[in-house]
């Protein structure tokens, strides 16, 4: 019976990745519409247009594989998505010193190849390739946008521009916000850095089978939402600037996706939970194990059992020894968590930075 259950959960799981994937596909071809009638009237409103365009793309590029089943792929497709829908947010409340630092990112970039000319002439024949620097530019560069540029565009730490962010959204907005970025940013940063993976380990396929389904299929069904979320967050910042009647058409497919993706992300978190809950529960009995045996260390299968018969322990309890050395030596899940239960849909924002 239970076996029968999980086949028509797993059934249901991949019917509902299959509806959203389908609804991607149409948001992406509404979407590249809208924006592809974008005629920006100056360079600060190119900014967000521009940014709208990269991200439509990469939302484009994400759906697809998605559609492959490439889960991890997919989430580091999302992150530089993630970073633009908050450069995008950031240059709209602050249009001029946007319009500044993209010109001074470019020449930042530029001193770089300077400076990899000069390290490695063999590449550029010996050839400095653009204006050297002044008296403390390229110092005073490094300072706002780090050695390579590591800082972005906005100069600014990825946690200051969701808090600023967050503070211009209504409060179920910046809930997944920070959502996005406490639970999926830590995520790809457990991709990038695979000894901090907790999801990607043999306790993650553990938790999945618990749940119901694989450890792929989960993975793709929530980036696929948190780049419909960015995505359309993004879209927001330039909806000014689109067709009153695609405007429209966007604004219904948001309302539709929300409604679709919520319903399903809701359902797969509480059984992921679940599957949490009951993998700890495993862990008290780990403790009752290694807590027994210690008890029990002294103990001669010949001697009188402990729990008070005069019958050898061997043959009394010998069936609670088993299960003791089955379990006492079992890793505990809870000890290697990074995500503790109260935080497991969540995450903390020092988590992610």
């Amino acid at each position: 019976m239970l076996k029968k259950k999980r086949a028509q959960h797993i059934k249901c799981v991949h019917r509902e990745l299959k509806l959203e994937l389908g609804f991607s596909n149409r948001l992406v071809s509404e979407g590249w519409r809208g924006l592809m009638g974008i005629e920006p009237h100056d360079d600060v409103r190119g900014i967000g247009a521009s940014l709208a365009m990269s991200s439509m793309a990469t939302y484009d590029a994400l759906v697809q594989l998605v559609s492959s089943g490439h889960d991890e792929p997919a989430l580091m497709v999302w992150r530089p998505m993630f970073e633009r829908m908050l450069t995008a947010h950031w240059s709209e409340r602050h249009p001029k010193l946007a319009e500044q630092r993209f010109e001074e990112l470019h020449r930042h970039t530029q001193l770089r190849s300077n400076r990899i000319a000069v390290d490695m002439p063999a590449l550029t024949h010996g050839q400095i390739p653009f204006p050297p620097a002044e008296s403390g530019e390229e110092e005073r560069l490094k300072k706002i946008f780090g050695e390579y540029g590591t800082r972005g565009v906005t100069g600014r730490p990825m946690h200051g521009l969701v808090q600023d962010m967050a503070k211009d959204l209504d409060e179920f907005q910046a809930s997944n916000l920070l959502g996005c970025y406490r639970t999926a940013y830590l995520q790809s940063n457990q991709v990038l850095h695979a000894t901090s993976s907790v999801f990607g380990n043999d306790e993650g396929e553990f938790l999945s089978e618990l749940a119901g389904t694989s450890t792929a299929v989960e993975s793709c069904r929530f980036t696929l939402f948190y780049g419909y979320w960015t995505l359309m967050r993004v879209i927001q910042t330039v909806s000014a600037q689109l067709h009153p009647d695609c405007a429209a058409s966007l604004l219904r497919l948001e309302i539709e996706g929300w409604s679709l993706f919520n319903e399903a992300i809701k359902a797969q978190t509480e059984s992921l939970s679940g599957a949490v809950k009951v993998r700890l529960a495993i862990d008290d009995v780990i403790d009752q194990a290694k807590e027994a045996r210690s008890h029990l260390a002294e103990v001669d299968h010949s001697d009188p059992c402990p729990c008070g018969s005069s019958t050898p322990y061997g043959d009394c309890h010998r069936e609670y020894h088993v299960l003791i050395e089955r379990w006492a030596d079992v890793p505990k899940y809870g000890d290697a968590m990074l995500l503790r239960p109260d935080r497991f849909a969540e995450g903390t924002v020092d988590d992610a930075r």
